[in-house]
């Protein structure tokens, strides 16, 4: 019984741990975005280069993939339909 309790213990800390790393990337998202448009212009005054921008697109497509297996796990676990 101790070795589940410390696996679940050692993923509520992983979760823990990913959603502080989840809110400073949407945090540091955030702060780029703005900086892109300085001031309110309506022109950007900088912008990430276009490989920055599809490597993060991708790194975003793959965590949305994982959620959606996190979600069917837990919706197995709550008894829904797959």
């Amino acid at each position: 019984m101790s070795n589940i309790k410390n696996i679940l213990q050692d993923w509520q800390d992983n979760q823990d741990q990913l959603d502080q790393a989840l809110y400073e990337a949407q945090a540091g998202m955030a702060s780029m975005t703005e900086t892109c448009w300085l001031n309110d212009d309506c022109r950007p005054f900088h912008a990430p280069d276009s490989r920055w921008l599809a490597l993060t697109r991708a790194q975003l497509a793959d965590m949305t993939a994982w959620l959606e297996e996190m979600q069917s796990a837990r919706d197995c676990i709550d008894g829904k339909s797959v």
